[in-house]
């Protein structure tokens, strides 16, 4: 399914909402997050075309430390660090996050600034009984495969290209999954930039 920018559709997670947005009514504006590292910037999120007739089922999925609620999880820590550090670190870390869902994998899709066109989409495996640090660590699996996939692939945004020599897979952050519709789902994510490299003399 082919996704489209358009000017009365800017984005639409929560921590995102303008009043512009179709989705504005079933979205809390008070979710809109701050964030504390000056060099974190959210990577644009928009709306994918809904069928007809289908409504997201399920509230949103949100990634937290203890120490920095509202700031996201790096994708690296659901890789690195084992399920006890996780449960230590991560804010509901053994939730059943997909409880009441009578669903054994879930379409995730991932929209990057300059890669739309890709239309990229996982079939993930999933079950009522997945912990939100479980699903953390699938999505943060494919989110390695994404950067795989369009390592050569061109793209005029320079800032937001992925890569050896541009944004990495330690950089992204993961805020949250969004049920778009039916059983897919979205993620909203941002970036740490590195601070510039000092001169050498």
């Amino acid at each position: 399914m082919s996704l489209y920018r358009s000017s009365l559709h800017p984005p639409v997670f929560p921590s995102q909402i303008s009043s512009y947005s179709s989705l504005a009514d079933a979205l809390n504006s008070n979710t809109r997050r701050q964030f504390a590292n000056p060099r974190r910037r959210r990577v644009p999120q928009y709306k994918s075309k809904i069928p007809l007739g289908f409504n997201p089922r399920r509230p949103p999925i949100l990634f937290d430390h203890f120490d920095a609620c509202g700031q996201g999880v790096p994708v690296h820590d659901f890789i690195t660090l084992s399920t006890n550090a996780l449960a230590r670190e991560v804010i509901g870390a053994h939730d059943q996050v997909l409880a009441g869902l009578d669903i054994r994998q879930l379409t995730l899709r991932i929209t990057w600034q300059g890669y739309e066109c890709l239309g990229w989409s996982r079939s993930i495996p999933a079950s009522p009984a997945i912990s939100r640090v479980q699903l953390g660590a699938t999505i943060a699996m494919q989110f390695w495969n994404f950067i795989e996939d369009v390592r050569d692939v061109p793209t005029p945004l320079v800032e937001w290209k992925l890569g050896p020599n541009a944004i990495k897979f330690e950089q992204i952050i993961l805020l949250g999954l969004y049920n778009i519709f039916d059983d897919t789902w979205q993620a909203d994510i941002a970036v740490d930039t590195p601070f510039p490299a000092s001169p050498s003399f």
